[in-house]
């Protein structure tokens, strides 16, 4: 059994009153898991495992609520573990940890027209910040803090309707995109925050697929899982093929989302669970 931890958002539940009809015209909700860093599900439950396997969660977490909200999973304040934010319309509001009342971040970012959020480093600096896509298009908006103002690199890479994930892919130090056309299975790598060619191509699991990409392994470089069902089939490199790890965790309707837990540099799964309405 894992320790059980309650947090309720009363802040961002205050926000989401502030905005009120902004949130229907100011965010598309990407595909469950859709990004490293975004998961987007109901359900107010999160179990996280600190290894690379299967079993129960080390720890449960409540957060937010139970609405259809993205969920956003960084490493706000470089200290080496991820934490919970949302977003809701256009304002980020992020936690430094899973139980304090109020976020650590609120702020707005992004284009006024409906997007997608995306989290990474993009400067390499060791803490992670914020990205927009923009629905309908190929344009992505970085931040590169955590507060209001314009984006600091603006860039096209993929196509409009290409499902979009970030990681440091080369180990380098910074992430960058992926991208996976829609209705097929392979991965366009770019390891330059810019458009052009892809530095690299691969195939891997199922068109339909959830991804999900992280550091499995600790050698400063991320890969991708698919979850399929109740099951995580992991690679620990851009090579495609057979997964190097296969793994059984939660539930037929749970969501997956990656990171360190425990900052001890290695990334693993957690899974945002629905109500059983949702099941």
């Amino acid at each position: 059994m894992g320790e059980k931890i309650n947090r309720r958002a009363a802040a961002a539940a205050a926000a989401l009153a502030a905005v009120g009809g902004l949130m229907a015209t100011s965010v598309v909700l990407a595909p469950s898991g859709a990004a490293h860093g975004v998961n987007v599900w109901h359900g107010d439950t999160y179990l996280l495992k600190n290894t690379l396997a299967g079993g129960s969660a080390d720890v449960t977490y409540t957060f937010g609520d139970t609405e259809y909200l993205p969920t956003l999973i960084g490493d706000w304040d470089g200290d080496g573990d991820e934490t919970p934010g949302e977003l809701i319309g256009r304002r980020f509001l992020l936690w430094d940890d899973w139980e304090s009342e109020d976020p650590a971040y609120s702020f707005t970012f992004g284009p006024t027209s409906s997007g997608t959020p995306y989290v990474g480093d993009w400067d390499g600096d060791g803490d992670d910040t914020i990205a927009v896509r923009p629905s309908d298009t190929t344009t992505f908006y970085l931040r590169n803090e955590l507060a209001s103002g314009p984006a600091d690199v603006t860039f096209s890479y993929g196509q409009r309707w290409a499902d979009a994930y970030t990681g440091d892919w080369d180990g380098d130090g910074d992430d960058t995109f992926a991208v996976r056309p829609y209705g097929t299975n392979a991965f366009h790598v770019r390891n330059v925050l810019a458009g052009g060619r892809a530095d690299l191509v691969f195939g891997f699991g199922r068109p339909w697929e959830t991804v999900v990409a992280g550091d499995w392994d600790g050698d400063g470089d991320d890969a991708v899982a698919l979850h399929r069902e109740s099951r995580l089939y992991v690679l620990h490199g851009l090579t495609g093929g057979t997964a190097d790890v296969t793994i059984a965790f939660g539930r037929l309707w749970d969501s997956p989302l990656t990171g360190d837990w425990d900052g001890d540099g290695y990334d693993t799964f957690g899974l945002r669970r629905a109500p059983c309405e949702y099941c």
